[in-house]
Formats: C-alpha cells, sequence, structure tokens
C-alpha cells in the first residue's frame, strides 16, 4: 500500500496498527513473558530457582497474561462508551440490539453477545474475546 492510500483513508491505516498489534500479542506473548519474568529477577535479586510470582505483586507488575486482558477489558470500555473508531464498535453486538422472539432479562445489561467460532484461533478475535472478558465483569462496576 501507498502513503497516499492512508491519506485518503485513516481508518483503513488505524485496522491495519490493530491487526499488527494483535499479532505482535499473539506472536511475541511467550518471549515477552521471559523478559518480564527475567526483569523480576534482576530488579529483586533473585536467583533463577525463586518463584517469580510474589516478586511479581511486590513490584506490582501485572503478569503478562492479566496486562493482556486489561488491555482488551479497556478497549472494550471504550467501545461501549463510544470512545474510539466506529469500525471498533461495529463488530460488537450489544444483547439488547439482538432480535429475538420475547424480551430477556439480560437485554437490560450492558453484556455482548458472543459470536460461536469452531477454533481456539476464531477465540482470540477482538469480537469473540472482547464480549468475554466484557461479560466477565461485574455489573456493578460496569
Amino acid at each position: 500500500m501507498c502513503r497516499i492510500c492512508f491519506v485518503i483513508c485513516p481508518p483503513l491505516y488505524d485496522i491495519i496498527l490493530s491487526i499488527s498489534s494483535i499479532l505482535f500479542c499473539i506472536c511475541f506473548v511467550a518471549p515477552l513473558l521471559h523478559v518480564q519474568n527475567a526483569a523480576t529477577l534482576v530488579v529483586m535479586g533473585l536467583s533463577s530457582l525463586d518463584h517469580v510470582g510474589p516478586a511479581l505483586r511486590e513490584l506490582h507488575w501485572l503478569p503478562l497474561v492479566h496486562h493482556i486482558r486489561l488491555k482488551v477489558a479497556l478497549l472494550m470500555y471504550m467501545a461501549h462508551n463510544h470512545l474510539c473508531h466506529l469500525y471498533i464498535s461495529e463488530v460488537l453486538a450489544p444483547v439488547s440490539s439482538t432480535s429475538t422472539h420475547r424480551q430477556l432479562r439480560s437485554s437490560g445489561s450492558s453484556n455482548y453477545t458472543i459470536p460461536r467460532t469452531r477454533t481456539k484461533l476464531g477465540d482470540r478475535a477482538f469480537s469473540v474475546a472482547g464480549p468475554v472478558i466484557w461479560n466477565s465483569v461485574p455489573e456493578s462496576i460496569v
């Protein structure tokens, strides 16, 4: 793609950045986890045989998996409150907007429908992982 395409269509540039950041997370989670663990050992002056979990809690560092979940939850919060780009909100469907034959109690909640997937890779898509994380947050916090 050329730069003119990015100037004419800025959302396309945002989509490419989003996809590249997701691929970055998928491909580099394990090495980043090793880096975080090694940095914890160095900062705390621990040996390589010591457990990293208590040191991470003492440093107030989130484990990498929880950090990724936090970022997805933040993006869902922004999508829920219409603070992000429209194309992110378009892949999400609130439970209240789904058409059913009868009115459900959950239609008054802020939950999102979770699309069905057939693969583990499909479960990692934002359109699936975002609503799963958002629906796990208690209603009192949302």
